[in-house]
């Protein structure tokens, strides 16, 4: 690691930006996805926004020239750089960073936004400190120590506003992405009733065990979209319907469908062990629990 006296050169900090520019998702992407569900809640358009602002921090070139203590100011809340990192990373990367990131500390600061006039509005300062990289080239992995500055009640009281607020958009954010991921699933398992229905039913009759399976597979996936799930609870409604998966006969298209809600899961930092998949599937079968007495209310 790069202590505080030794800092980071140029060089090493273009290396560091090209390895985590080669696995971000882009904001056009986040954008797309995003837009397929806009109309259940507009209001991610400023998350979209925010991630714009941080994949823009990251590319552009250091605010200071100097070698060594590298602190950046920009008006970005803080944890939305660690979000765009987090879900823009797959595989064994997100297994790495998750740890890193969750246990970051940060130094933050509440100032004027014009530093000669106090009555001006506050506006929120980050200060992040890159003081270790290691590139690995199977695992990518990338250290982050950034400082912590002790706060007067007035900022800390602004920071947790603002806080709370970026951990809702997140959230949602993050709902969102998984929604669309399930919807390409349901859209692959609809293609395969197509393709079953073309090879093996008459024009106006397919009955038969097969398609129902899929059918079923596909109503289970749009079930999830259509229910007032969280993160946890779409990612544990997933699980259970992987599971269902081992009903259907053709070992291709089963394998095919699980690899695809595999990636989904990954995607969105869900581990694919069946063992660590216990705990979603008890969230989410105990939220649907909980809506069907509310129906049966």
């Amino acid at each position: 690691m790069c202590n505080e006296k030794n800092g980071i050169s140029a060089t090493e900090l273009d290396k560091i930006k090209r390895s985590i520019n080669s696995f971000l998702v882009s904001t056009d992407q986040l954008a797309s996805k995003i837009s397929q569900f806009s109309k259940q809640d507009a209001k991610l358009d400023g998350v979209v926004d925010l991630l714009t602002q941080a994949e823009h921090y990251i590319q552009s070139p250091p605010v200071t020239k100097q070698v060594g203590f590298l602190a950046a100011r920009q008006n970005i809340p803080f944890r939305e750089i660690f979000s765009l990192l987090k879900d823009g990373y797959n595989g064994k990367m997100n297994d790495h960073l998750q740890e890193i990131l969750d246990s970051a500390e940060i130094e933050l600061t509440v100032k004027n936004r014009d530093p000669d006039n106090p009555q001006s509005p506050k506006e929120l300062e980050i200060k992040i400190e890159l003081a270790a990289a290691v590139i690995d080239k199977y695992a990518g992995l990338l250290s982050m120590v950034i400082g912590k500055k002790s706060t007067d009640k007035k900022e800390k009281e602004i920071i947790e506003k603002a806080s709370k607020a970026i951990d809702v958009s997140t959230k949602k954010f993050r709902r969102i992405n998984l929604m669309y991921g399930i919807s390409q699933v349901e859209q692959e398992i609809s293609h395969y009733i197509r393709e079953h229905k073309a090879s093996h039913c008459l024009p106006f009759l397919c009955t038969g065990k097969t398609i129902q399976k899929y059918q079923s597979l596909a109503k289970s996936l749009r079930n999830l979209l259509s229910d007032p799930l969280s993160a946890h609870e779409l990612a544990g409604g997933l699980y259970t319907i992987r599971t269902a998966t081992k009903a259907i006969s053709d070992p291709s298209i089963r394998n095919e469908i699980c690899k695809a809600i595999n990636q989904v899961l990954t995607t969105n930092g869900y581990p694919v062990e069946d063992k660590k998949a216990e705990k979603f599937i008890e969230i989410y079968t105990t939220r649907m629990d909980t809506l069907k007495k509310h129906q049966l209310a």
